[in-house]
């Protein structure tokens, strides 16, 4: 993409072409050429600048803009009084979440696909609320990388809310995930994932599985590192034995 990039700014730099033309030309001929792949990539905003520097490095002075011109302004709307040029990070972003929206609702494949790498992810997580309701900065590192993932940062970074119906039903009456517990104590990141990789390996996604019969106890068990004996191991992320500074944590 950034070669495209690159030619197309060599071959507009060498004609002689107006202000509006260029303006013309960079929506309805390479940023339609960008646009086009970006729904199966997984591009990050700095991956986005770079293919769009030799664009910019071009367009903005041959549209009468400093090169240095503010880039709040620069992809801000014109009805806004921006230069109208769009971010293909913010792109990319708004064509996985119609993607997701779409694919799911009519439940195609591709939509099933984009659900089992939600359940994935909330599963690593611990936890099954929305995304927008969870602390990226503070949970992505317990996550594997996926374009989910991307697109919680995305939905976290600018506010924005996406639901789901995802749920795993309590065993119990008043049940709580134990992932949903632990933030209230405040533990660093690297205790979190510590505490991860344990409740992982014991497949232990609610209180209850890591309790007693009566329900007021942690079992000795669970206290062990030994698993209980429970129905998940054929739908549970691979995790290894914890080390013992992780089951001291």
């Amino acid at each position: 993409m950034i070669t495209a990039a690159q030619k197309w700014a060599d071959a507009m730099r060498s004609g002689s072409i107006s202000r509006l033309d260029v303006h013309l030309g960079l929506i309805s001929t390479i940023w339609r050429t960008l646009l086009y792949p970006l729904p199966a990539l997984n591009l990050s905003k700095e991956d986005c600048e770079k293919i769009m520097s030799p664009i910019l490095h071009y367009c903005l002075p041959a549209m009468g803009f400093c090169r240095n011109f503010p880039k709040d302004i620069v992809f801000a709307p014109i009805k806004d009084m921006g230069v109208g040029i769009e971010h293909l990070y913010t792109l990319q972003e708004i064509l996985w979440l119609k993607d997701i929206i779409f694919h799911t609702t009519y439940d195609t494949d591709t939509g099933v696909l984009y659900r089992i790498s939600l359940e994935v992810l909330l599963l690593e997580i611990g936890v099954s609320s929305d995304l927008s309701m969870l602390d990226y900065n503070l949970l992505s590192c317990l996550t594997t990388s996926s374009l989910v993932k991307s697109t919680w940062h995305f939905l976290f970074t600018y506010g924005l809310t996406l639901t789901h119906d995802i749920n795993i039903p309590p065993l119990h009456l008043y049940d709580q995930p134990i992932m949903q517990l632990i933030p209230m104590v405040k533990p660093s990141q690297l205790e979190l994932a510590c505490i991860n990789r344990c409740w992982l390996y014991l497949r232990a996604y609610y209180v209850s599985d890591i309790a007693d019969g009566s329900g007021t106890k942690i079992s000795d068990d669970a206290w062990d590192g030994k698993r209980s004996v429970n129905n998940r191991a054929h739908s549970w992320p691979s995790q290894g034995q914890p080390t013992r500074s992780d089951w001291e944590t």
